[in-house]
């Protein structure tokens, strides 16, 4: 938080202490920087990003999903985003709103197929048919 002090306009520093905070299970404050980091750079991808990871973590899809959407709006060809959008939509059921973004992802950085892979693999056993 001193480098939040020193330098408050710069996204990254607010990115840093989330996933400290995090890494420390101080949750309940992670949430709260990471709430006031987004409102404060709505159009930082690398901000909108880091919130939603971290509702992911915490198994909030809905709230996660909101901020990887506005990463998205920030960077659309962002990889981390897209893929991000798309496993909180995934995770909150909505599988057929999830695969654009799944698909993106995987054009933009071939690191995430494997995941996507995986989630594909999830939606046959359950016979889903988008799979």
């Amino acid at each position: 938080s001193e480098s939040i002090r020193i330098s408050p306009n710069f996204p990254d520093h607010y990115v840093f202490l989330i996933q400290a905070l995090h890494d420390q299970k101080e949750l309940a404050r992670a949430e709260r920087y990471a709430t006031s980091a987004a409102n404060k750079f709505p159009s930082s991808e690398f901000v909108q990003w880091a919130a939603g990871s971290l509702y992911m973590h915490v198994k909030n899809y809905p709230v996660a999903a909101r901020y990887f959407e506005a990463a998205v709006r920030a960077k659309p060809d962002s990889s981390r985003a897209n893929f991000g959008l798309g496993q909180a939509l995934y995770e909150a059921g909505q599988e057929e709103k999830a695969l654009p973004h799944f698909v993106k992802a995987c054009k933009a950085d071939a690191s995430t197929q494997e995941t996507f892979y995986v989630a594909a693999g999830k939606l046959k056993q359950k016979s889903h048919p988008l799979a």
